[in-house]
């Protein structure tokens, strides 16, 4: 079923409409005890992609392994990276590190990137120390189909 808005040409057409939930998984892996999803919602309207997330616990690897937060319910197109924004980290918010999320094109997976001088990947090292702990995000990016 179709919906069309503002005209009935294929330009109003929104043919797509879904939400619901999805289980956050850990491509670079974690330590200790299984992190606890609080929650992992989405929201897919046409080829755009919403997804939020909080972890209430999650202990990274101590590597330089690139951090990043996988099972995403839709792959990424072929565009990628979309916009994200990292709300709290551990047990301060992310002030003076400043750094966003990333859709890595043709992928499942989010990860982060500093926005600051260092202008690297956020990697299992760096989120462990200080930022261990609940972790809330969301990013909108462009799906594949």
């Amino acid at each position: 079923m179709s919906i069309f808005l503002g005209g009935t040409g294929s330009s109003n057409e929104l043919h797509d409409y879904e939400e619901g939930t999805w289980t956050v998984t850990y491509p670079g892996g974690t330590e200790g005890s299984a992190p606890t999803q609080s929650y992992a919602k989405y929201v897919k309207v046409g080829h755009m992609v919403y997804v939020s997330f909080y972890i209430s616990s999650l202990k990274t690897p101590n590597n330089n392994t690139q951090f990043s937060i996988g099972g995403l319910p839709f792959a990424v197109g072929t565009s990628g990276y979309g916009f994200g924004r990292i709300q709290y980290c551990g047990n301060q918010a992310l002030a003076g590190v400043n750094i966003g999320t990333l859709a890595s094109p043709n992928s499942t997976y989010l990860y982060f990137h500093r926005q600051d001088s260092n202008s690297s990947v956020w990697t299992n090292a760096e989120q462990r120390s200080g930022y261990n702990g609940p972790l809330l995000a969301g990013h909108i990016y462009e799906a594949s189909s």
